[in-house]
């Protein structure tokens, strides 16, 4: 390999990815919990905030305040 190429890049397995993603929810929704505070935050607004749809972050949590669980 010369020092031009980039190295090889590993495949995230599943629970990483998941992982992941549940990270940038996360700081997603710090974010619009300080503009808005955390009772005017919608799920909707999160979603917006990561460019995805509500969905996706129902994927990965059950509510926003298991969004704020997360991290405690």
């Amino acid at each position: 390999m010369t020092s031009d190429q980039p190295a090889p890049t590993r495949r995230l397995s599943a629970a990483e990815l998941t992982e992941q993603r549940r990270d940038e929810i996360y700081r997603a929704a710090v974010k619009v919990f300080a503009v808005h505070g955390y009772r005017d935050a919608s799920i909707a607004q999160i979603a917006k905030e990561m460019g995805a749809g509500h969905g996706t972050i129902y994927r990965y949590f059950e509510n926003k305040s298991a969004i704020v669980e997360y991290v405690i």
